[in-house]
């Protein structure tokens, strides 16, 4: 049993016939009115726990004050009622040399610069949240809190020789890769293409071993997704704080290395931690058996067995390769509200309430039908209701499992 609050009676009469009937929580369950959506909306505090910034964000092409195509901007978030954005300080992972770093940590200066323009541009909607209490305050006054993180710690340098200035700046919350290894640790997802091999450090390197404890000491989040599995043990292991997982999904219900397992989900909540489930297709959502067909086609047609030979194609043969690749994954069955509150309830029945969240990784194919840009986030909210969560479970669940861990990450500092 887990430890959701306690539903109402009518509720759990129809959780209980639709487990007789073996439809699920949701089957049955009554449907609840927009009055109840609203109220259980508008009393929690709503983060999504990792977004990264549209194109151009903070320019004259792309204004953050103005509802335009992009998944995120002020509009958006306001009409969602979104309180808290984690806005990533993002750069592509390519290969690990001086050049390539350098346009790295370019990137990121870009994109830290971006968001703080958008704050000076509109400073009675959005304010840079450094701490737990500017967040809660800031919500209190009906504004938006960007909380700065960084995924893919290049941006700081080869040696995190910018990391006191990114901390200056606001970043609150870090995750060491994303896509290939780098001068931290090992990502979940190599990348052939850039030399990379199963593993690079077998878990974290000696810099990310040392790195942990110090940003322990300045208090920010450890974010575990996108490590491989000896990483984020390492990472657990190390922090004497508790950590999320800002944007990822269960392995149980889609078996890439990208998910987390069972036994991970439960680590890290024994730490005290929330694993953050994100609204993306396809870590939600099995490929068809039919999709693997159509894949180990592909790949007799060009000749390759898997990625790393698809990494030696020459560059326009590689080109034609990638461009019927991705036309096979967006033929996939997408993902919608549902699929995402199923992982939701996956990691409740096992680790409980008190470690689930919700991210989108919006901007970065991020997005469910029903929650295709942060205006529709209400649209969890029915759901989960719907499925007998309590207005206190959907607070929780929105945001206050994250600025639990924010707070313990706080008061566990050392200046």
């Amino acid at each position: 049993m887990d430890s959701r609050s306690r539903p109402g009676p009518l509720r759990l009469a129809t959780a209980l016939l639709a487990i007789v009937i073996g439809a699920g929580t949701a089957a049955g369950a009554a449907e609840p009115t927009e009055q109840e959506v609203r109220a259980a909306h508008d009393a929690a505090l709503v983060v999504d726990a990792h977004l990264d910034l549209p194109p151009g964000f903070a320019t004259e092409k792309n204004d953050p004050g103005v509802d335009g195509p992009s998944q995120v901007d002020l509009p958006k978030l306001e009409r969602g009622g979104v309180d808290v954005a984690v806005l990533a300080v993002f750069a592509w992972q390519q290969a690990r040399t001086p050049e390539q770093d350098a346009i790295a940590m370019a990137t990121g200066r870009e994109k830290l610069a971006a968001i703080r323009r958008a704050a000076e541009w509109y400073p009675s909607r959005l304010t840079i949240a450094r701490t737990v209490e500017e967040v809660v305050q800031t919500a209190a006054a009906g504004r938006r809190s960007a909380v700065i993180s960084v995924l893919n710690a290049t941006v700081l340098g080869p040696k995190a020789e910018r990391l006191d200035e990114y901390y200056a700046a606001g970043m609150r919350q870090l995750g060491f890769t994303h896509a290939s290894h780098n001068a931290y640790a090992d990502s979940s997802r190599p990348l052939p293409k850039n030399g990379d091999g199963p593993t690079l450090w077998g878990g974290l390197s000696p810099l990310g071993r040392t790195l942990v404890p110090r940003l322990n000491d300045l208090g920010v989040i450890l974010d575990v997704s996108q490590l491989s599995d000896a990483a984020t043990a390492e990472v657990l292991a190390l922090s004497r704080a508790p950590v999320i997982a800002s944007h990822s999904a269960v392995r149980a219900r889609v078996d890439t290395a990208r998910n987390l397992s069972d036994a991970q989900v439960r680590a890290i909540a024994a730490k005290g931690g929330v694993v953050h489930v994100v609204a993306f297709s396809s870590y939600l959502l099995a490929p068809p058996p039919a999709h693997e067909q159509d894949l180990a086609a592909l790949r007799a047609k060009y000749g390759v067995a898997d990625d790393a030979g698809v990494a030696k194609l020459p560059p326009e043969r590689a080109a034609a390769y990638q461009k019927e690749y991705f036309g096979l994954v967006r033929a996939l069955p997408k993902a919608n509200v549902g699929h995402l509150v199923d992982a939701i309830d996956h990691v409740v029945k096992l680790v409980g309430v008190d470690h689930v969240g919700i991210a989108t990784d919006f901007e970065h194919a991020g997005g469910v039908d029903g929650y295709r840009n942060e205006g529709e986030a209400p649209n969890v909210t029915r759901e989960l209701l719907r499925r007998g969560y309590s207005p206190a479970d959907v607070a929780k669940i929105w945001g206050g499992n994250w600025l639990r861990v924010f707070r313990e990450v706080e008061r566990q500092r050392r200046p």
